[in-house]
């Protein structure tokens, strides 16, 4: 047989996601190959509460919207509930930590505001967010705005 075992296959994988445990960490899309529907950056994950249509990524810019910095962005849809989950973090007990990010509603008018939550929680679902860090962080502006 050469130099192939009969035990030996070929396939694809994805390795094993680290926690973040390097700070600041900062994610701004750009280094993502591939972009659309449901594609979000390597340990990156997502939940639809309602509606199936899920986190968008992208690289388009138009008059409503685009990317804060960089060339990347990832968005979701009106009439949709969807929690996008960033990697897990490795945080120490007693240390303070900010958390901060960019958000826009993409079109002002439909719906007149858009509603965040942020939380943390012991796994990425929506049940598992249960440290609540702000509800109902109101997005009614058309430009990038920073929010701590």
């Amino acid at each position: 047989m050469g130099d192939v075992s009969l035990w030996s296959a070929k396939g694809a994988f994805t390795t094993v996601c680290f926690a973040v445990s390097t700070f600041p960490w900062n994610e701004g899309f750009g280094g993502m190959v591939t972009v659309g529907s449901k594609i979000l950056p390597p340990c990156w994950s997502y939940e639809n509460v309602v509606g199936t249509s899920g986190p968008v990524s992208s690289a388009t810019t138009r008059s409503y919207y685009g990317p804060n910095t960089g060339t990347h962005f990832i968005y979701t849809y009106y009439g949709t509930t969807t929690w996008v989950f960033m990697p897990n973090m490795q945080l120490t007990a007693g240390t303070s930590y900010d958390f901060s990010f960019y958000m826009m509603n993409k079109v002002v008018t439909s719906p007149v505001n858009f509603l965040m939550d942020v939380a943390y929680g012991s796994n990425n679902t929506s049940a598992g967010m249960t440290n609540v860090l702000a509800t109902g962080i109101v997005c009614n502006n058309s430009t990038y705005s920073l929010f701590k």
